[in-house]
């Protein structure tokens, strides 16, 4: 069984299914930026893995503020 690391896994499902755009505002949906996509896939792997919202967001695009709020 090949090992996958999860941030890869949920870009590739995300890639496929598009379930972060039900997270993005209406202007944000029109055209994601990569920024706002790392932001609702650090909070689900943040609500996911019960590591809090300051674990998950190490850079200005990610901070806490806006890991929390998604």
């Amino acid at each position: 069984m090949r090992r996958v690391k999860l941030p890869e896994l949920l870009i590739e499902v995300d890639n496929q299914l598009g379930f972060t755009r039900n997270f993005l505002t209406p202007a944000q949906r029109e055209e994601p930026s990569p920024e706002d996509i790392c932001a609702v896939l650090a909070a689900v792997m943040a609500h996911g893995c019960n590591l809090g919202v300051y674990t998950m967001a190490p850079d200005p695009y990610r901070s806490p503020r806006r890991v929390a709020i998604l």
